[in-house]
């Protein structure tokens, strides 16, 4: 460098404009007093044993009464509701001085200028706030906190059957043979697990809907795919609800690439949900709930979301190059693509449908330079060795089991972080900016993949207010999640957590 030149740095990045960071204090205060919420005490309680009273499940959780058992017993209910005012299962010091700083940790300043608080003014969401937004005045429980939904409902939406059945137990939410889950996704029983483990909910997955793989009504601006859900599953024997719709997408001709609209696919979910409801004994339309009428109040729908799990690409707006997903939370419907979560996939940052697998795993998804463009040139046409497959995957399928392999864990760590921070939107939790957390808003894949996996003392509360969860019972599930899973990190983390609180007893 020539004598007296001053080197240049690069420009800093900083938050929006009209986003301040949360003081210490006011980070402290975010978590609410101890104890907390004493105005909805009865509401809370009644909520839980609502719940319990449509129960006939085993609860999920160790050193918990099962919710069947709450109603019988007044120190039941009590012992499900007191981990709320434990301080010490939220703030990151135990007694003795034994420290879980990572449980609060402050977040980060935005590296890069498309991050999400450098893009986004959030205003945050405390304890107080959360419980305030969930109930009334009277501390009555807001009809959008959706009170009496138990079931946390899954429905994998696939293009094309393969060879692993999913949900296939012969129950009244058991599958079709032949309708299943793509071998290139990530585990969906595994994901299912470890929800039940985070919520403490029962989580159903049903047969999956099967999406045509070619447009059946096209226009050149609104091609339209033919989409069936399952047969069957709508509360009641042999009941058939909206069995068949068409959702608004695009399609490359030359790739044989699809993209579904992400909005016309939710108004399909939403009414699914709702005729869903209908049908079954003892079920009514979710417009009819909570409308005062004690026939309607007392046949309440059971399950709480229908989420729809997809390998399946999906996009928002024209200019978009894909979209995750989206939530309804109104209506309690989701729908999320784990299709661009893949360690594996290196996408254009010009062209939707433009991408390929790479054969190692990275942490950054898109290329720019021209190797990698031949490369996608190359790849861009699907080969495939079975006649039943169609053809919209970027590589056979046995290079696709393969790629699976080669992903490892983190490809599920991806999806797992999507589902539940998802999840706990339609929960009603905000994005958080108190602490690093699950709840941390992101504004693009990188940031996403860099996000915590596990929820702050303040979102944790909220949940636990919510729910009513065992907080302990909870990190010991959690622990055993991760490892089945194969989350090295993530299970070290929650022994810590169960080691700590276990010595603050």
């Amino acid at each position: 460098m020539p004598r007296g030149t001053k080197r240049k740095c690069p420009p800093k990045v900083t938050f929006h404009r009209n986003f301040r960071p949360p003081t210490a204090n006011e980070r402290d205060d975010a978590i609410g007093p101890f104890p907390g919420a004493v105005h909805t005490s009865d509401s809370r309680r009644e909520m839980l044993l609502r719940v319990a009273a449509d129960c006939d499940h085993d609860r999920t959780l160790i050193n918990r009464p099962s919710l069947s058992e709450l109603s019988s017993s007044t120190e039941s209910i009590e012992s499900a509701m007191k981990d709320l005012d434990d301080e010490s299962l939220y703030t990151p010091v135990a007694s003795g001085g034994k420290g879980r700083p990572e449980t609060s940790l402050a977040i980060a300043h935005p590296r890069d200028e498309l991050d999400w608080l450098a893009q986004v003014p959030e205003e945050g969401q405390t304890f107080e706030d959360y419980v305030t937004f969930s109930t009334s005045r009277s501390g009555r429980m807001r009809p959008i906190v959706n009170a009496t939904g138990e079931e946390i409902v899954l429905l994998p939406l696939v293009t094309q059957p393969t060879t692993r059945q999913v949900g296939g137990d012969g129950s009244e939410e058991g599958g079709d043979a032949g309708l299943c889950w793509p071998e290139h996704g990530p585990p969906l029983d595994s994901l299912a697990d470890y929800t039940r483990s985070f919520f403490d909910r029962e989580v159903i997955v049903l047969p999956p809907a099967v999406v045509a793989s070619a447009p059946t009504a096209s226009t050149s601006k609104n091609p339209r795919f033919d989409i069936k859900f399952p047969k069957g599953h709508g509360g009641g024997k042999g009941r058939q609800v909206r069995s068949h719709a068409t959702v608004v997408g695009r399609f490359d001709k030359k790739t044989k690439r699809m993209q579904l609209q992400v909005e016309s696919l939710l108004e399909e979910l939403a009414a699914f949900r709702e005729k869903r409801g209908a049908s079954g004994t003892g079920r009514v339309p979710l417009s009819q709930q909570n409308s005062g009428n004690p026939a309607s109040s007392a046949k309440e729908e059971r399950n709480f979301c229908v989420m729809g799990v997809t390998m399946v690409d999906l996009y928002d707006g024209p200019s978009d190059l894909f979209c995750a997903g989206m939530a309804y939370g109104g209506s309690k419907v989701a729908i999320f693509s784990f299709s661009r979560y893949h360690p594996c996939i290196k996408m254009s940052p010009w062209h939707w449908h433009d991408y390929f697998f790479a054969d190692k795993a990275d942490s950054y998804s898109y290329y720019e330079n021209s190797s990698q463009a031949k490369k996608s040139k190359k790849q861009r046409v699907y080969k495939s060795t079975n006649k039943d497959e169609k053809k919209m995957n970027p590589t056979s399928f046995d290079e696709m089991k393969s790629l699976k392999e080669s992903a490892g864990a983190e490809f599920t760590r991806r999806s797992a972080k999507l589902l539940t921070h998802e999840l706990c939107h339609l929960y009603g939790i905000d994005h958080c900016i108190h602490n690093r957390c699950l709840m941390n808003g992101t504004g693009h894949l990188v940031e996403d993949f860099l996000a915590p996996c596990v929820l702050c003392g303040v979102c944790l509360r909220k949940l636990q207010w919510r729910l009513g969860f065992d907080v302990r019972g909870r990190y010991e599930l959690l622990a055993k999640s991760f490892d089945k899973m194969g989350m090295k990190k993530e299970h070290k983390w929650a022994l810590k957590q169960c080691s700590a609180l276990a010595k603050s007893d």
